[in-house]
């Protein structure tokens, strides 16, 4: 029988040339299991301004803290034990403290956690800041910068009072995370209508990112002579080890889209984006990915007039387009270097234990980006009243150079290098119809209803 409480305080305001919107929010949830609680912290700032006519300047925050530090218990034992096994976890004194049925193969699921100690916390810190500026003639220019901060910590120790973990003298461990990233765009658009027939908008897009991450682990065993301090104080143990990662990858992108519209009734749109990421080989760090679509709104047309008692609109479209997938790791295409330890004998039978710095990745300098072309035909149409509408489209879809962990023949001295290797192909066929039924002023039935199949081949790998 958990509770779970819910508490959120707002307020907001919006004036002639401001406006501002803060939340807090607090959740309480106990869990339906014992020790499966968790708490939430919660606030969201929304400001913006208008310095004058033409600039405009906000942002739009958000802060969240979430505890986890509780150690559920595994129910699993509700099926493991009798209901007739006494739960004497708090009388070090019984037999049946640790193993309540007697058999030292099951666990009393309440005992590890009582000499368990733990903290996990996370927190985020995510937002965006903007600024836009509106000039004469259709011209607009928009700056967003968005951060965000994530970071937890992870602590937890094991006490050697719990006599299945007496044998190490207690283990702690310490585990600190942190990850920073941004992303900066910069767009600029255009948008003109002239001769009330003509449409034209044009967009360009600057974009800069950094991704970094830090992580620290410290674990320790075997304290003399007590663990009474846990991981507050884990350098006092016997056996201590250190481990770290940090991490950084870039990106950059550059955009340009023409839309263009005559009467509404004949669409184009035409774009090209080059993008740019660090996880890639040296040679080819950055690819081109141009689309174009077609669009035509036929029931605008004379000869489609003698149609318009049963269809209601229908548009044709048609694109083509590539995209790029970035999806690997930040350093797969770099050597990586790791250290060890051999033993060397030397002619006169002295044995050394001696360091060394091996290469255990082959590196590829001419890994590139994933490329798939795709071609889309589909049909829009609403048809008697709009009681009946819906799309019809199929699609063809071609990936090549894919991003594989290709296997090596171990004569090389390594077992496989991140590489692009291989094509595949993805043709559908979708449907999806809508259906206002009943319309009234008390009472509405719609219905809607979708078919779809795929086919997925793979071409060469």
């Amino acid at each position: 029988n958990a509770v779970q409480q819910n508490y959120n305080v707002s307020i907001s305001k919006k004036g002639e040339d401001y406006q501002y919107y803060w939340s807090i929010g607090y959740m309480d949830n106990e869990g339906i299991k014992d020790g499966d609680a968790f708490s939430r912290f919660t606030t969201r700032l929304n400001l913006e301004s208008n310095v004058n006519k033409y600039i405009t300047v906000g942002l739009n925050m958000n802060f969240s803290s979430r505890d986890e530090s509780a150690i559920a218990v595994d129910t699993k034992a509700l099926t493991w034990f009798s209901p007739y096994c006494s739960n004497d976890v708090n009388n070090p004194e019984s037999a049946n403290q640790h193993y309540p049925n007697g058999s030292n193969t099951i666990a009393n699921p309440f005992y590890d956690r009582k000499y368990t100690d733990k903290k996990q916390v996370y927190m985020n810190l995510d937002g965006t800041i903007y600024g836009r500026l509106n000039l004469p003639f259709g011209f607009s220019y928009q700056m967003n910068f968005t951060p965000r901060l994530a970071w937890n910590e992870s602590f937890e120790h094991k006490s050697a009072k719990n006599d299945a973990w007496a044998g190490e003298g207690g283990s702690s461990f310490r585990q600190h995370n942190k990850a920073f990233n941004w992303q900066v765009d910069n767009v600029f658009n255009w948008k003109y209508e002239f001769f009330d027939k003509h449409k034209v908008e044009a967009t360009f897009l600057i974009n800069a990112e950094k991704s970094q991450s830090w992580m620290t682990k410290s674990t320790n065993k075997g304290y003399n002579p007590s663990d009474a301090l846990g991981y507050h104080g884990i350098h006092l143990g016997n056996n201590p080890t250190a481990l770290s990662t940090d991490q950084y990858t870039t990106g950059d992108a550059l955009m340009g889209r023409l839309f263009y519209s005559f009467k509404d009734k004949y669409m184009l749109t035409a774009s090209v984006r080059r993008d740019g990421y660090s996880a890639f080989g040296q040679m080819n760090p950055r690819a081109t990915f141009p689309a174009v679509a077609l669009g035509w709104v036929f029931t605008s047309e004379k000869f489609m007039e003698k149609t318009s008692d049963w269809l209601d609109y229908g548009k044709l479209r048609f694109s083509w387009g590539q995209n790029g997938n970035r999806d690997i790791g930040q350093y797969e295409a770099l050597a990586q270097l790791n250290s060890g330890a051999y033993t060397y004998v030397d002619p006169n039978g002295n044995v050394y234990l001696t360091s060394q710095v091996y290469i255990n990745r082959m590196p590829n300098s001419q890994l590139k980006w994933e490329r798939t072309e795709s071609y889309n035909i589909g049909l829009d149409f609403s048809l008697f009243g709009d009681k009946l509408s819906g799309s019809v489209e199929t699609y063809m879809a071609e990936s090549n150079d894919l991003l594989v962990n290709r296997s090596l023949p171990s004569i090389l001295g390594y077992a496989s290098v991140m590489a692009n290797l291989g094509a595949l192909t993805n043709r559908g066929f979708e449907l999806s119809l809508n259906a206002n039924l009943i319309n009234h002023d008390n009472f509405a039935w719609n219905s809607s209803g979708t078919f779809s199949f795929n086919r997925r081949k793979i071409k060469h790998l």
